[in-house]
């Protein structure tokens, strides 16, 4: 929807909004509670409503409350759920099954269709899914500019059955006190729900007047807000609220942090400086290490300021990416701090202040000439590149006068150069979610939609023909160029055109998938299963670092959100028995951070072909192509 989806689409906004509200008010009422037994009794009393939804039909009630149960901070509450008894433990893995989305909610259809002749409120998002693959897969103009009548069939027949299902209704009486309670109930945002969910089931296991020590007191007064208006909002719980009880100063745990940085573990100040922005800011860290320097001592005290001046080299040498992030704050703090040196303002070795001086030259040269990522540079001569053969088209490349295996070549170009692009910060849960998504993690919302690109348009260039042979010659094309995609380890573009190849408009022409051959079929059944999504970790798993690959950022970006979900992100230690800073969120997350950028810095050793890649920009998707 555009940003008029409220004049354009109102119903359709509103029942998203209910939808979205009622989950989250699911999970409020959940984690708004402290005793054990009463949010077991709750969830049991959530389980048997959905029973009841499904009883009666009213499957998108039920995906609502299974939707809630299922929302992260809900669901991690083990002590909850492990507290059900078998029969209820078995009922909510069969909603789950019934609520599960793939296929588009395949089970959910088949339901549907077995009762087709009583009242039935079924989940909108089914239609509205089947209507954006039938926009994007049939133009709606054919023939030089004549109206696509099948298409215009087409989406008729699922605006049809949304007004059959309308037409239905329910022998039900309306109950204006449990309506008013229904629409009016309390919601959280995200923020809120995993402080409570952490506050309630924290993950290292504490004492009961330990845990009363540390309650939140915002807590016995939650300022709920009616959600009458769709905008969610935080409601009188904020990070810095919910944390103040449950955190150490803030001092103590810079302290830890740079104490374990000294500590002369390479690989640990690596991972940190590669993650570190989840825990502060780049101007933060530097201050802080220059006041280790200041106060180490007199200017004798050379072995303890180096070590804080290696810290910043590794920072600079190895990670530019992070630190020139920040250049026009940090630039001038490096300056400021080599004056006072220089004047002799701080007791600082002759050494330090030279080496000091050469790390602000290396700046100096970084900013007009970037340091540029390699690793393991292949030295030998790249192989001749196959330039696409004469075409008969007016000059025009398309796609079959392209050999599969330059053109896998060159999709992994593309794809390799926007991999090396992604930066630390952008991997953060919330930013490459948020609705600044192309501002915050700019990167990485171009590699989302290029692997999106990449599958609309493997879906047109078989659906713009109508002649059943080219349709058979280019999926047989199409699953020739995944194979080749996956030999090269680019299982990004691999899983988009796996996943376009397996889509509901294309899976559909059976006559076109039967003129493959039984390799050809074995073939893009493998490539199903290797590329699957349930095989993500085993994929990550078989990388080799030491050979170019172009994983797919996703199982990055899920591992660091499993990793700050789990972990109480970076909340200096709240749930730990000790004084000291709790590291193991910020170095597991920053060890995911590297493992991915052992990819960023490899190299393809091919010739890029402008011909083919403005091809591939300019492939022709969806709307601009013929009707089969």
């Amino acid at each position: 929807m555009g940003d008029d989806k409220r004049e354009m689409a109102p119903g359709v906004y509103q029942s998203i909004v209910r939808f979205n509200i009622t989950s989250r008010w699911v999970g409020a009422e959940i984690l708004r509670e402290e005793d054990l037994q009463t949010r077991v009794s709750i969830l049991r009393h959530f389980i048997f409503t959905a029973e009841h939804l499904m009883n009666m039909k009213n499957y998108s009630g039920l995906l609502q409350i299974v939707s809630g149960l299922h929302i992260h901070s809900v669901y991690r509450l083990t002590d909850t759920f492990g507290a059900l008894t078998s029969r209820e433990s078995y009922l909510w893995k069969e909603l789950k099954e019934i609520s599960d989305s793939s296929g588009n909610h395949r089970t959910l259809w088949n339901l549907m269709k077995k009762s087709s002749d009583t009242p039935c409120l079924p989940y909108l998002g089914m239609f509205l899914t089947s209507l954006t693959y039938l926009t994007e897969s049939h133009p709606s103009k054919v023939n030089g500019g004549q109206i696509n009548w099948t298409r215009r069939k087409l989406v008729a027949g699922v605006i049809r059955d949304v007004a059959a299902y309308q037409k239905r209704t329910l022998n039900f009486r309306s109950i204006p006190l449990i309506k008013d309670y229904i629409l009016n109930a309390p919601v959280f945002d995200d923020d809120t729900h995993y402080r409570l969910s952490y506050y309630i089931q924290p993950r290292e296991r504490k004492s009961i007047e330990s845990e009363r020590a540390q309650r939140p007191p915002e807590l016995q007064h939650l300022e709920f807000v009616s959600p009458s208006t769709p905008t969610v909002v935080s409601r009188g719980l904020s990070r810095s609220d919910l944390g103040s009880n449950t955190t150490l100063d803030i001092r103590h745990a810079y302290d830890a942090l740079v104490d374990r940085l000294c500590s002369g573990d390479i690989h640990f100040v690596s991972q940190i400086l590669i993650a570190y922005h989840a825990f502060t800011t780049s101007e933060e860290l530097l201050t802080v290490l220059f006041e280790r320097i200041r106060n180490s001592g007199a200017a004798q005290n050379q072995e303890m300021q180096m070590k804080y001046i290696r810290i910043l080299r590794l920072w600079i040498e190895d990670h530019w990416g992070s630190f020139s992030r920040d250049l026009h704050v940090l630039f001038p703090l490096l300056n400021s701090f080599y004056d006072e040196f220089r004047a002799g303002k701080e007791p600082v070795d002759n050494t330090v202040r030279d080496s000091l001086s050469e790390l602000l030259d290396e700046v100096q040269t970084n900013v007009y000439s970037p340091p540029v990522n390699t690793s393991h540079p292949d030295h030998t001569s790249p192989p001749r590149p196959i330039i696409p053969r004469p075409s008969s088209h007016g000059g025009t490349v398309t796609l079959m006068d392209i050999d599969p295996l330059e053109l896998a070549r060159q999709i992994t170009l593309v794809d390799q150069d926007l991999l090396s692009r992604v930066c630390p910060w952008e991997c953060h849960r919330g930013l490459y979610t948020s609705l600044n998504q192309k501002e915050e993690a700019p990167n990485i919302a171009a590699i989302v939609e290029q692997q999106l690109t990449t599958t609309g348009w493997a879906q047109s260039e078989i659906l713009r023909e109508e002649e059943l042979g080219s349709r058979k010659g280019k999926l047989k094309y199409l699953i020739l160029v995944a194979a080749r995609l996956s030999e090269m380890r680019n299982y990004s573009s691999c899983t988009s055109i796996v996943d376009a190849l397996n889509s509901k408009p294309i899976r559909r022409l059976k006559k076109t998938f039967a003129g493959l051959s039984k390799s050809e079929r074995r073939s893009l059944a493998s490539l199903t299963l290797a590329m699957a999504e349930a095989d993500y970790q085993k994929t990550r798993n078989s990388l080799d670092g030491s050979m170019p690959s172009v994983p797919r950022v996703q199982i990055y970006l899920e591992a660091i959100s499993t990793v700050e979900s789990l972990h109480d992100s970076f909340n200096f230690s709240g749930h730990s028995h000790s004084n000291r800073y709790d590291h193991k969120a910020l170095q597991k997350t920053g060890q995911i951070l590297l493992n991915m950028k052992r990819f960023q810095v490899q190299n393809y050793n091919w010739i890029p072909l402008p011909l083919i890649q403005t091809y591939l920009l300019q492939a022709p998707i969806a709307d601009n192509l013929s009707m089969l």
